[in-house]
């Protein structure tokens, strides 16, 4: 990309990007510009962003089923005591580690 009339980048390093120039407007064009090529993703968190930016991040789908194996190990509970009310096994010592 060339830069507009009186605007100008400066790399200081391989994750910086410094848009400066005389007129506000045009700096911020331009930032929305190279904003625009890569925008910050909110899975991982990866793209362009503004220095003064925060992105929300989210939970993947691992996220979502995290309460999955506590709910697998409830129901085996219940289901051990159920099936300790009628045999006569104790159950008291066992648990389940996923």
């Amino acid at each position: 990309m060339v830069a507009p009339e009186g605007v100008e980048f400066d790399v200081p390093d391989a994750n910086h990007i410094t848009v400066r120039g005389i007129d506000k407007e045009i700096v911020g064009e331009v930032a929305n510009f190279v904003r625009a090529k890569r925008p910050p993703e909110v899975y991982r968190g990866k793209g362009i962003k503004y220095a003064t930016e925060h992105i929300r991040r989210k939970e993947g789908k691992a996220g979502k089923n995290k309460n999955f194996n506590y709910k697998l190990r409830l129901a085996v509970l219940n289901c051990i005591k159920i099936f300790s009310m009628y045999q006569s096994y104790n159950f008291k010592n066992f648990y389940l580690f996923a």
